[in-house]
């Protein structure tokens, strides 16, 4: 599938002009993919007679981009489905936010919100929660931190029509957006024990965390850092396990954690920054991938 994503990135830009020469490394190269030949094959005999007037003896070369026809990928109309795929598309009305994205946006934030245990469902010889990890590929400028905006007013104003019982936890699950750094920082924030300002100790009970990173393209340098081990986490946390990070001092655990991630990146960052590793440790798999083009630009849009 990363392949398969990044391949389709690569012809849609052309970032990548050598991407049949990767394609065919350490294989054997076919004449017919690769468009470069010397020998005498039937291919070259067929375009010696065609092109009978040449006569001069060339070597024949094309561009394999020549042969596709480029259609930019898009989600059909049964992706926006039922009531989120109705809100996105009417909270994109009028703006250059894309209704996928904050239909992504959306998904993650309320599967983050549903307690751990609540919702589940089979998958194969296993019992799974409900949780979803997201990444946003768009340009730069192109409306990421618009459609984002969008599910945030969406979850907002949703707030205001609820009304939270003292010896319940909140409807919605908390959003951090500063950004992921350490394992000790995630398993410090989602602690088991908790102190308060006046010193008094709790059991926390909302283990609930949606993540909305905005610079992706830093996870993945920090999950290619061999001093880092936040790529085992971030599985980790999407498996639903237990995170305690051995530290010498001020040791923490998390327990039962349910934490979302929802990542923007541009398309070029994730060409340069997902590798080979990512896709074969499951890092990749673990989130749903969407990739848009921008809207033509609205010169006034909705207030």
């Amino acid at each position: 599938m990363l392949d398969r994503i990044k391949n389709n990135l690569r012809m849609i830009f052309k970032t990548d002009s050598n991407i049949i020469d990767e394609r065919n490394k350490d294989s054997e190269v076919d004449p017919s993919i690769s468009g470069e030949y010397t020998e005498e094959t039937s291919k070259t005999k067929h375009l010696k007679e065609a092109h009978s007037s040449n006569t001069s003896r060339r070597t024949h070369c094309y561009d394999e981009s020549e042969e596709l026809v480029k259609v930019l990928p898009s989600l059909r109309e049964e992706g926006l489905y039922g009531l989120l795929g109705s809100a996105a598309k009417t909270l994109c009305s009028g703006f250059r936010a894309q209704p996928e994205l904050v239909m992504l946006s959306l998904m993650v934030r309320i599967c983050s919100s549903i307690p751990k245990g609540q919702v589940t469902f089979r998958n194969g010889a296993m019992i799974t929660e409900l949780r979803m990890n997201g990444i946003s590929i768009m340009q730069t400028g192109g409306g990421k931190g618009i459609s984002e905006g969008r599910a945030d007013l969406f979850i907002s104003k949703a707030k205001n029509y609820t009304k939270k019982d003292t010896t319940e936890i909140d409807l919605f699950a908390k959003v951090h957006s500063g950004g992921l750094s350490t394992t000790e920082g995630i398993a410090y924030e989602l602690r088991d024990i908790q102190e308060s300002e006046d010193n008094s100790v709790t059991i926390a009970t909302d283990k609930r965390l949606c993540v909305i990173e905005e610079e992706f393209a830093n996870i993945f340098t920090k999950c290619r850092s061999g001093e880092s081990n936040l790529s085992q986490t971030i599985r980790t946390l999407f498996d639903g396990g237990d995170i305690a990070p051995l530290t010498k001092f001020n040791r923490v655990t998390c327990t039962d954690p349910h934490v979302c991630i929802h990542g923007h990146i541009t398309p070029a960052e994730f060409l340069q920054s997902a590798n080979k590793g990512h896709k074969e440790n499951g890092f990749t798999n673990r989130f749903l991938i969407i990739f848009k083009v921008p809207k033509p630009v609205i010169p006034f849009p909705k207030d």
